[in-house]
Parts: C-alpha cells; sequence; structure tokens
C-alpha cells in the first residue's frame, strides 16, 4: 500500500513538473498561413495608401477625359445614374438584374473614395460632364501573395459605347503598372457582352474557375405579383464542369420578391417566359474572373 502510494505521489509530480515546461499555446495563436495573408494585407493597404496620396494631389488626363478622386459633387451624379437599369444590370455582386429606386439607391457616401475603395470619377474635358467611376480595391492574390487588386467601373447609358471605359482604364492601368501592384482582377456578370470584350482589349485573360449562382423561382399561389426564390448557394466549377443542382433541389433559403419593383424591365420579360410554361424554373447566373497581369506593361 505504502509503495502504492508514493507511486501515485512521484507520478503526480513529473506530470506537474512536465506541465510547466510545456509552452502553452495562446488562444489567438495564427498559423503560418493567416501570417502570410496577415502580413500580405497589410502590404496591399501600405500599397493602396500609396495610391490613394498619389491620385489626391493631381487630376490624371488622358485625350478626352479627367480623371480624379471623386468629389462631393460627382457623388450627387453618379448616384443618379443608379436610377438607370441599364447601368446597373449586370453589377457583378448580384445575380439577379437589379434595378433601383430613390428609396433603395446607395447614399452619396458609397460613391466617395476611402483609402479601401479608391472611387475615381471619369469627366469629359471639353463639357466637364461625369461619366462615369471605376474603383480599385485590394483583392485576394492570383498567384504567390503577389500585390493583386480589382478593378470596376461603370458608365452612365448616354456616354456608353463611346470608348470612354477603355480609355481611362488603359491609363488605370499604366499607373498601376508603376506601383507595386503585380495583378489586377475584375469580376463580371457572364451576359455582359459589353464588358467582357472591353477585358480583352487589355489583355486580361478570362479564368477557368467561375461562380455560378444557382436560384428556383416560382410565382406566389397567394399572390402572382410576389416570387418565391430560394437561393441555392455559389458553386465555384472549373472549365467545363457541368453544374448538379436540379429543379427539385430543396436546400437553400427561400426569399419573397415583388419582382416588378426590384428587377429590371428585361429581366422581368424573362422570368414571365419562363413561368409561362411551367410553374418554377432554375436560374443560373454564371460570374467570371478575368487577370491582367500588369508586369508585362
Amino acid at each position: 500500500m505504502k509503495f502504492k502510494r508514493k507511486f501515485i505521489a512521484f507520478f503526480l509530480t513529473a506530470f506537474m513538473l512536465a506541465s510547466s515546461i510545456i509552452p502553452t499555446i495562446p488562444s489567438n495563436f495564427a498559423t503560418p498561413t493567416a501570417n502570410i495573408e496577415n502580413i500580405y494585407n497589410i502590404k496591399i493597404d501600405n500599397i493602396l495608401n500609396e495610391l490613394y496620396k498619389y491620385f489626391n494631389t493631381q487630376i490624371i488626363n488622358t485625350q478626352r477625359l479627367m480623371i480624379n478622386l471623386t468629389t462631393i459633387e460627382d457623388s450627387e451624379i453618379l448616384q443618379k445614374y443608379f436610377l438607370d437599369q441599364n447601368v446597373t444590370k449586370y453589377l457583378y455582386y448580384s445575380p439577379f438584374l437589379l434595378k433601383f429606386t430613390n428609396a433603395s439607391i446607395p447614399p452619396k457616401e458609397n460613391f466617395l473614395p476611402t483609402t479601401e475603395f479608391i472611387k475615381l470619377s471619369l469627366t469629359l474635358k471639353d463639357t466637364k460632364e461625369v461619366v462615369g467611376q471605376i474603383t480599385i480595391e485590394r483583392s485576394p492574390p492570383v498567384i504567390d501573395y503577389e500585390p493583386t487588386i480589382e478593378l470596376s467601373y461603370y458608365i452612365g447609358s448616354a456616354y456608353q459605347g463611346k470608348g470612354y471605359a477603355t480609355e481611362a482604364l488603359l491609363k488605370i492601368n499604366e499607373i498601376l503598372s508603376k506601383s507595386k501592384i503585380k495583378f489586377a482582377k475584375a469580376r463580371l456578370n457572364e451576359k455582359n457582352i459589353a464588358c467582357k470584350k472591353l477585358l480583352e482589349k487589355l489583355d486580361a485573360k478570362q479564368d477557368k474557375i467561375y461562380e455560378q449562382h444557382n436560384c428556383i423561382i416560382e410565382r406566389s399561389k397567394s399572390n402572382p405579383d410576389v416570387l418565391l426564390i430560394t437561393d441555392l448557394g455559389i458553386e465555384y466549377l472549373n472549365g467545363k464542369e457541368k453544374s448538379k443542382i436540379t429543379i427539385d433541389s430543396k436546400k437553400g433559403t427561400l426569399k419573397k420578391w415583388r419582382y416588378k419593383e426590384k428587377f429590371t424591365d428585361d429581366f422581368v420579360d424573362y422570368i414571365d417566359k419562363n413561368l409561362s410554361k411551367k410553374n418554377k424554373f432554375l436560374y443560373t447566373c454564371k460570374i467570371r474572373y478575368y487577370t491582367l497581369n500588369l508586369t508585362k506593361n
């Protein structure tokens, strides 16, 4: 019995001693990958800060345009462009073709620049009309944590098809290529043919991976002006890979929409046409990624 007690006491002492030697892992311990991502984010933030200072000290000129950080006066004009369905229908962050009203339009502050979202107004030299806006923001890296940004833009309907976006983006890419930015990314709704042609002019390459948004759309039985839309989430597909989601899929988030108030006229016609043939249908929207290697410029 005495031997057993001594053995237990010895074992407990050894365990306590070993515990005091082994270091405790802190709760906020970061993995090597997390540390690399943090370093990358800090690096990108510093570069964006420098770019913001650059655009804040001068107006960039092209043949027909002046490019400058968006002002409060500019934001009032740009805000009104969001009431135009031809401007907003291909916004990449929505799988639907949305229209805005005076009640749903983004506030003016959303159009103003910050060091995280550098927003640049495009103004005609001759008439001083603000025709559109370009945004530069942080993006996940393309390869090896090389500094990467994302570019997006929109142009007012009256000024579309005149090459203003191409002219402005060529100049912006020239400036970015002289900075520490290595790659520029862009995302677009696959139906946005004009933007696709512009990116090809800039020598941007389409990535194999793309997003596919999947929704089941059906009309409410109690109210024909209301749609029941089941969001089945986003798939990331590769090349010619096909989605396996069907109209019978049951998992998803259900929302009710007064679709004639929320969607563009073209999209309303598209929905009505599909629902005239069947009670519900599977709607998919592909978002394509493009990458521009700025080191080649």
